[in-house]
């Protein structure tokens, strides 16, 4: 047999959302008018045991003293006159849940940056990642003539190559661009694209050309007559191209085998 308990749930349930108010004879008659169980019940003896179950709910047993429970589902409701009407019960109002603390973006924007000429941003990025790599137990070396490649980089008798896109991170979104002829020409398995994202640390973002066929083939990476572009952005602690999560890209030199 259901309980007094799920009983009252469901009268409050169906009449007491929004925060109405509801008696113990408008509990009694809910329940006897909606649930097949208390149909026949005797009315007065539905609403004491409604009564005995509100009391119950509503106040607990604090050093000896009887005080508002406020972690119950129901309360009292006051009468304005510093008391509480007789008999009289709602749902509890929900307590206001704290706002969680914005999540740190994965590559957190300087905000007062340097403004650095184009070709001092590019050799700076590639010896970034030289000396990252470097510290991965890579031997490496800058290329003389940029031809689509700009490190070739060394490990375990396999030589890799590498193209290198530098950006500072003055917000959350930035993007890259990749040279369409370089791309095409560079574009096996040993080709690897490293972004050093320049925020107030140095990020390394480390995409196969698998990657970047995928995210072209995906439609999450434009694709035009001159250049790849790839549009990145930061949400909820992470990194997206359009709606794919790279932070699996983040930092991972042993992606480069």
């Amino acid at each position: 047999m259901k309980t007094i308990k799920d009983a009252v749930y469901d009268a409050f349930m169906i009449q007491g959302v929004g925060y109405k108010e509801m008696s113990l004879d408008d509990i009694a008659l809910e329940i006897q008018d909606k649930d097949s169980e208390f149909k026949n019940c005797n009315l007065d003896e539905l609403r004491k045991k409604i009564s005995s179950f509100m009391a119950n709910a509503t106040s607990k047993i604090v050093k000896g003293n009887r005080v508002e429970n406020k972690d119950s589902l129901y309360e009292r409701v006051k009468n304005g006159k510093g008391g509480y009407k007789k008999g009289v019960y709602r749902l509890r109002r929900p307590k206001k849940v704290k706002t969680e603390k914005k999540l740190k973006p994965v590559i957190e924007p300087v905000k007062d940056i340097q403004s650095i000429k184009s070709l001092y941003m590019g050799s700076a990025g590639e010896m970034a990642v030289c000396s990252e790599m470097l510290f991965h137990e890579f031997n490496v070396s800058r290329m003389s003539v940029d031809d689509g490649v700009d490190v070739v980089a060394m490990k375990n008798n396999k030589t890799y190559y590498i193209q290198v896109k530098t950006v500072q991170i003055i917000k959350d979104g930035f993007s890259v661009k990749i040279r369409r002829k370089s791309y095409e020409r560079y574009n096996s398995n040993d080709c690897y694209y490293i972004i050093v994202a320049r925020g107030n640390t140095n990020q390394f973002i480390v995409a196969t050309a698998d990657d970047i066929r995928r995210l072209v083939e995906n439609g999450n990476a434009n694709w035009t007559e001159d250049y790849v572009s790839i549009s990145f952005s930061q949400s909820m602690g992470k990194l997206f191209v359009k709606g794919e999560c790279v932070d699996y890209m983040i930092n991972s030199f042993d992606r480069i085998k």
